[in-house]
């Protein structure tokens, strides 16, 4: 703000006010800086002399020799021999401004009101304003012109189009000197300054005063539900009491302490025998587990909490239903034989656990028909080895001479081959 020369603004009063739409303009501005030195000359020659060379920003609709309207404003030719290139003879600002990823297009033109071809060029001034030394980034192009050189003629115009398009918000910035042959303005710079604003256009502004709304509705909600809670609190009914102990039956049991097994009630009987045999000849009742006349098992919190550690330690005179304990418990059995027949035993029942109790009943007809599609093709098979003996012809590769059938026996499916 201060490079543009602005005074201290309000800026909590500051508001802006448009449509948003793309905008630029132009400003051109002469700066007379050269003063003949009035030289004592005889009369003769002061009326040969121009009227008008002391004021150069007076120029005929033809001028002879080389000179440019540049945006209107007069560049001509000037016999100086000091070079004033340290000075701005013509400066012009060229203002765009549009939301970020839009486009804002401008012209200048140049005329060339002289008697001779002008030769120009462009090049690139450095910048040292303050803003963009504090703006430190990666270079991105934001102004576009055609910046090769040229030829104007005598009488000719020509039309420079630039245009300024920014994908993020900011002010941009950059210097450009429109250089001439034959040089004009005894070397003074004829500046172009290039000033892109880009808006950034709120687009979320709807819905975060949407969600504002909502926020503040859910706050006040979870504050009145909050106060309502602390009140019921104080007038609430005082609980109900616990339900009595879950009852679980000795099959419940088994599942639980074997998931992946199939409960059989002989089954289970066996194993317990076994145990009550091997393990736990007096028939005391276990202090985890009691069994009542109604067949169902109390399980207490005690029970629930100790089960896991309860098969690492000494077995209890009660199986509790869980096969890795009856297995572990075999370590009990002092001799070597019946330890093995306790074993022996056991696995022989437990893998009649992991079948389920009721099989699915098997589909006949589904069953006759397979059979019969398997003899039909073992038919066809044979039929065709016994053309091909019979014709002399070769035996297919990937093929041996060893037929084979498919002959089901007990529900299972077995092969067997015989040599040709």
């Amino acid at each position: 703000m201060e490079e543009l020369n602005f005074t201290k603004p309000d800026i909590d009063g500051l508001e802006v006010v448009g449509r948003g739409q793309p905008f630029s303009c132009v400003s051109a501005k002469h700066f007379p800086f050269l003063h003949e030195q009035h030289q004592e000359t005889p009369t003769e020659e002061k009326e040969n002399l121009d009227p008008l060379q002391d004021y150069p920003d007076v120029v005929a609709d033809v001028v002879f020799g080389p000179s440019l309207l540049f945006c209107g404003q007069p560049a001509i030719w000037v016999d100086d021999p000091v070079s004033h290139r340290d000075k701005a003879g013509i400066s012009t600002r060229i203002t765009f401004e549009a939301l970020a990823g839009e486009k804002a297009s401008s012209v200048i033109e140049v005329v060339n009101n002289g008697s001779a071809a002008i030769w120009y060029e462009w090049r690139r001034l450095p910048n040292t304003g303050n803003l963009e030394e504090c703006h430190k980034e990666t270079r991105v192009q934001h102004f576009y012109f055609n910046t090769s050189a040229g030829v104007i003629l005598p009488g000719e115009t020509q039309a420079f189009p630039f245009y300024f398009k920014s994908p993020t918000a900011g002010i941009f910035g950059e210097n450009w000197e429109f250089c001439t042959h034959p040089v004009l303005l005894a070397g003074a710079l004829i500046q172009v300054s290039l000033w892109g604003i880009a808006l950034y256009e709120d687009k979320t502004a709807p819905m975060r005063e949407e969600l504002q709304r909502e926020m503040d509705s859910q706050e006040a909600k979870f504050i009145a539900q909050k106060i309502m809670q602390e009140m019921l609190d104080g007038v609430r009914s005082p609980e109900r009491p616990q339900s009595p102990p879950t009852r679980v039956t000795e099959e419940e049991m088994f599942h639980l302490m074997n998931p992946e097994l199939h409960y059989k009630n002989q089954t289970v009987e066996e194993l317990q025998r076994l145990w009550r045999e091997y393990i736990s000849p007096d028939t005391q009742t276990s202090p985890l587990l009691s069994e009542e006349a109604s067949g169902h098992v109390l399980i207490g919190s005690y029970l629930v909490e100790q089960i896991g550690s309860e098969a690492e330690e000494e077995p209890s005179s009660e199986w509790n239903l869980s096969v890795v304990q009856l297995k572990q418990a075999s370590d009990m059995i002092p001799e070597d034989e019946p330890r093995e027949t306790f074993l022996l035993h056991v696995n022989r029942l437990v893998s009649e656990l992991t079948t389920p109790a009721q099989e699915v009943p098997v589909d006949l007809l589904q069953q006759a028909c397979l059979q019969l599609w398997r003899d039909a093709i073992d038919k066809l098979v044979e039929r065709s080895m016994e053309l091909r003996f019979v014709l002399g012809m070769p035996a297919r590769q990937g093929c041996n001479s060893r037929i084979y059938n498919r002959r089901d026996s007990g529900g299972s499916e077995t092969w067997e081959g015989r040599k040709r």
